[in-house]
């Protein structure tokens, strides 16, 4: 069996070896996070964060970023709202790349912490790349931090984007995401699951399970027309291509059902439509072998494929990015040859303005699959049972090497050595809004105020201040009434006898109520 591309899980310490320290992990919560979607990086998550859960060393805490609603009655009781100045965690992890994830790097250095902030990225080559290009050129990651990646070739992808950068980045390490080997074993009737799908028995089935998106997984059009053109000989082995998943896009649905009414294909083409979680174990015992394509780079892994390794099912997959992790090519199915190459400069303006599914299809229709070489594959394998039963077993085996519980372990190992490392460092430095200093004149903070006549209406109970949501989050209610009532008992008070009082926590709040204030005329200069 070739070995899983992250290499093998280490063993437990030996009997009376020192245990290591246990380690406090803050994980960003989203609430998509924690649902069991039909297929997808979400569950993943939940399964990612269970087996966590699951290592001794590792103790998790949920936190939220402080503006947002948890109004959702899914969040758990031990969620917080994130603390930079007293952080109750030894590692930050996020398992998204996004806008507000970025904040986590700016937070953690301008509050001089050395926790490590550490996320995982599913797909290149937007978001990611965004965020992290801007990051690094801010110089906002430290060698402690990580990029966690899902796949050899998205690992060198991002680790060369890193590079081409010119400036010390963060390590970027390849952690598989696992499967529940378990939930796919072939217990499953075939049986009930031929009728789930309208199948008959003696029929050889070929399985495309996923989204079914030109703009974010692959263009399947193609590989109609290629069983279109092999009709005669798919036919020879009773073979019926069962396309499974929801249409992502309503116009391509109705391409995808012109092209089957077109081509002769209804007897050949069965469209089951989208599958429930728990049916997914039915649909993979149903199958004979599956088929998993992708064009796009925004998504690395592909668990279906993993998913199918673990049930059993050999693969005709595209040569691209994850895929080729999960196909041993002759082993455990054949990977495909897919091309592509530079396709112009001139093409970035167009992408910087088109959306972000955009631009990924107009990616993915310069990337070809060898369809050829896949409809020569399609009529092998549904003729050859044989080899169809060789491939599976070692399918299984293949399987075996993406466990959660070796994914749980790695993450333990990865937070162990970036958390030592961090506490060898010196600590970050970071002032987001030095730059603005050259905008205008700074604020004396030795130059006193005093209360305005709407500021003592405020200190009265006469007055209130309205604000929008946003603005009530970057001016805290609490912190002008604190400083309202500091104005009243002092009379006057310069910015730097406020700041004086304050832990230095408080400062940065306290000095935009003290701006803000002064702005609208509650508090004026003596």
């Amino acid at each position: 069996m070739m070995e899983s591309p992250a290499g093998p899980a280490e063993d437990a310490p030996r009997s009376g070896e020192q245990e290591s320290p246990e380690l406090h992990v803050g994980i960003r919560w989203q609430a998509e996070d924690h649902e069991w979607g039909a297929t997808g990086r979400f569950e993943a998550v939940v399964n990612l964060f269970a087996a966590l859960r699951r290592r001794n060393r590792l103790r998790l805490r949920y936190y939220h970023l402080p503006w947002e609603s948890l109004a959702d009655q899914r969040a758990p009781e031990e969620i917080c709202a994130l603390d930079t100045a007293r952080p109750a965690w030894d590692v930050w992890y996020s398992p998204h790349c996004d806008v507000t994830d970025a904040a986590l790097l700016t937070l953690r250095n301008s509050a001089g912490h050395r926790a490590p902030v550490v996320y995982s990225i599913h797909g290149l080559p937007f978001g990611a790349e965004q965020f992290c290009g801007g990051a690094l050129a801010a110089g906002r990651f430290r060698p402690y931090d990580a990029i966690i990646t899902t796949s050899r070739r998205s690992q060198r992808s991002f680790q060369s984007f890193v590079e081409s950068l010119g400036r010390p980045g963060p390590r970027v390490e390849l952690i598989p995401w696992g499967v529940d080997g378990q939930l796919f074993e072939r217990a499953q009737s075939r049986r009930d699951g031929r009728l789930r799908l309208g199948i008959a028995e003696d029929r050889v089935v070929g399985l495309y399970f996923g989204r079914i998106s030109p703009m974010l997984k692959a263009d399947i059009l193609p590989l109609l027309a290629e069983v279109a053109r092999r009709r005669s000989e798919l036919a020879r082995s009773r073979f019926v291509l069962c396309i499974a998943g929801y249409f992502r896009e309503r116009w391509y649905e109705q391409e995808v059902r012109e092209l089957i009414a077109e081509r002769g294909l209804a007897e050949m083409v069965v469209l089951a439509g989208p599958i429930q979680r728990e049916e997914r174990a039915l649909l993979y015992a149903a199958a004979d072998f599956a088929v998993n394509l992708s064009d796009v780079a925004v998504e690395n892994q592909h668990l279906v494929a993993f998913e199918c390794l673990a049930a059993g099912l050999p693969q005709i997959a595209a040569d691209w990015d994850g895929l080729s992790d999960a196909v041993v090519d002759g082993e455990n199915g054949y990977l495909v040859d897919t091309y592509w190459d530079d396709i112009g400069a001139d093409l970035v303006p167009l992408l910087d303005w088109c959306k972000r599914e955009e631009r990924c299809h107009i990616l993915a229709q310069s990337v070809v699959i060898d369809m050829d070489i896949l409809g020569r594959r399609l009529v092998e394998l549904a003729a050859n049972e044989r080899l169809r039963a060789a491939m599976s077993a070692s399918a299984r085996a293949h399987a075996e090497a993406y466990r959660w519980e070796i994914a749980g372990e790695r993450y333990e190992r990865l937070f162990g050595e970036l958390t030592e490392q961090a506490r060898l460092a010196d600590p970050p430095r970071e002032q987001p809004f030095a730059h603005l200093r050259w905008q205008g004149r700074r604020l004396d903070t030795a130059r006193s105020a005093t209360l305005a006549a709407s500021g003592l209406e405020l200190a009265r109970g006469e007055r209130r201040i309205e604000r929008n949501d946003y603005l009530g989050q970057a001016y805290p209610e609490r912190v002008i009434s604190r400083i309202v009532e500091a104005f009243a008992a002092r009379g006057s008070l310069s910015l730097a006898d406020l700041l004086a009082t304050l832990a230095a926590e408080d400062r940065g709040p306290a000095t935009r109520v003290f701006l803000h204030l002064l702005k609208h005329g509650h508090i004026a200069w003596v």
